[in-house]
């Protein structure tokens, strides 16, 4: 292996059978129907019986997996199927700038829970990410310590790729717990503000972040189609933390706590899924706690007006989002 991180396509470039499922380690990736082979970089390196047809190194010049142009940044690995792309991490200055000071390339990664057949669309699910109005209602109890009221914004640029808010606590080392109580100790290179509040970040389409005090919690939103996804949630802490005594017991705590809210925004978000398809439903106006919304529109459109331009389409309106 070289160290460097590649995405590659698991279907076998033969007959499209799948050449890998899950997670694990191995030297190559065999296709179990006809044992095409690839190496740790999609390289073909054996097919076999296929000399008769064709010198190996067309076919490996033709029938590699294809690549994804691949970007890492503070740990999370980014892929995009546009090779011309550009590079994601200065679209994300402003998440940089807050997220420095907890060192995430040294934290440790937890074991990540996936909840699966989650009937919505995707934006659904980033919006009640990122808007603080429902937090004092919907997640009224678990959420108090940080309510929608003491919420602040951030300004948004077109050349953004984050969008993110601030929310300031009740009280001095506050948390998901239920004593609403930071559960680990507070991670000692963040300012005296960062220990104050919470952020909550979006990188649209599929990453959305909650940095706290003393740990960071993520969820990856992974698209099944128009209408259902698979949902992803982690949490990340500092090495010394976790070589805490009592970390096991602590660590299902603050996973029982995130979860809680997270169980209550999926409920929600299937819900708002099958009203926006009622005959009935109507479009309401946003709430000054809501300034995050109109920003995921405006990082929404202009990949809209973007694919418009090079598929030489139009939709009517689309210019004034």
């Amino acid at each position: 292996m070289d160290g460097e991180v590649y995405v590659i396509s698991a279907v076998c470039q033969h007959r499209g059978h799948l050449v890998a499922e899950g997670s694990g380690n191995c030297s190559n990736f065999r296709c179990p129907l006809h044992w095409w082979t690839y190496d740790h970089t999609g390289e073909l390196v054996s097919a076999p019986e296929m000399i008769r047809i064709e010198p190996f190194d067309i076919l490996r010049h033709d029938h590699s997996l294809p690549q994804l142009k691949v970007e890492v940044w503070n740990g999370f690995i980014f892929c995009n199927f546009n090779k011309d792309a550009e590079p994601l991490a200065p679209t994300l200055a402003k998440l940089d700038e807050e997220m420095k000071n907890y060192n995430v390339n040294d934290m440790v990664a937890m074991p990540f829970v996936d909840v699966e057949d989650c009937a919505w669309n995707w934006k659904i699910m980033i919006e009640s990410s990122l808007e603080p109005y429902h937090t004092t209602y919907l997640h009224r109890g678990p959420h108090d310590f940080a309510p929608g009221k003491l919420a602040g914004f951030i300004d948004f640029e077109d050349g953004d790729g984050q969008i993110m808010h601030p929310t300031g606590f009740t009280h001095e080392g506050a948390g998901f717990s239920p004593d609403q109580k930071a559960i680990f100790p507070l991670i000692p290179t963040l300012t005296e503000e960062q220990r104050s509040k919470m952020t909550i970040a979006a990188v649209p389409p599929m990453l959305t972040l909650g940095l706290l005090p003393d740990q960071i919690f993520w969820n990856i939103i992974l698209p099944q189609g128009p209408g259902k996804i698979l949902f992803r949630a982690g949490l990340c802490y500092p090495k010394e933390t976790t070589q805490l005594p009592d970390f096991e017991q602590r660590y299902q705590l603050a996973n029982d706590s995130v979860m809680e809210i997270n169980e209550q925004d999926l409920a929600a978000n299937a819900s708002i899924q099958r009203g926006m398809y009622a005959k009935l439903s109507s479009r309401g106006r946003y709430s000054a706690l809501e300034r995050t919304l109109p920003q995921l529109n405006r990082w929404l459109a202009k990949r809209y007006r973007s694919y418009l331009r090079e598929t030489g389409e139009s939709v009517e309106g689309l210019e004034h989002v």
